[in-house]
């Protein structure tokens, strides 16, 4: 994860480590597509940096891309940041 997001500014560096927690087990191209619609959002905003409002929503796209409940997942993904 930390490969893919090398060469991107980050809002919460700590981000990183809840994205990492709860993406175990996905392999580098689904870690690689999460970062990627992320980075995605932060464009479509014009901002400069991806916050974890980009990675809830890029984790949430990629959930129901493969079929589960993005809401959940998005929901999950909130609380382990202390987000609601």
């Amino acid at each position: 994860l930390k490969v893919h997001t090398r060469k991107l500014t980050l809002a919460d560096p700590a981000t990183i480590d809840v994205v990492a927690t709860l993406t175990a087990g996905q392999s580098g191209a689904e870690l690689a597509a999460l970062v990627n619609e992320a980075a995605i959002r932060t464009v479509r905003r014009q901002a400069d940096s991806l916050t974890t409002e980009d990675f809830i929503d890029a984790f949430k796209t990629s959930t129901e891309a493969r079929g589960q409940s993005g809401t959940i997942a998005a929901n999950m993904f909130k609380n382990a940041v202390g987000l609601k």
